[in-house]
């Protein structure tokens, strides 16, 4: 039963939005991981594709901040000074000294030799 003045596709539109919303509440820092994580449709080279929303805002951002002198370009060079300072370092891998990779070092050795 729909209620007065109300469509049954603004009923169906509320009701979307009700079974999204989660019983708990989401931190700011979840929501933006979701939003920038979502796909969003664009067009490159006359291609559709779906891409994330970060990847589009920076292919985006690094379109406009071709032109020097640009706002696009300073804030394309903030952006890529926060990826550097916050990006993940590769492991380092690190041998231990003992008798089992000395072992396994003089081991290897011979091989390469014979």
């Amino acid at each position: 039963m729909s209620r007065r003045g109300t469509s049954p596709k603004r009923q169906a539109a509320r009701r979307r939005r009700r079974a999204r919303r989660t019983t708990e509440p989401q931190s700011a820092y979840e929501i933006l991981t979701r939003l920038l994580a979502s796909r969003i449709r664009i067009t490159v080279n006359g291609e559709p594709q779906a891409i994330p929303a970060i990847r589009a805002i920076m292919l985006q951002l690094r379109r406009l901040g071709s032109e020097p002198g640009g706002r696009a370009a300073a804030l394309l060079a903030r952006c890529q000074a926060f990826a550097a300072r916050h990006s993940e370092k590769p492991a380092a891998l690190r041998f231990v000294e003992s008798d089992y990779t000395r072992e396994l070092g003089r081991q290897m050795g011979a091989r390469e030799d014979g």
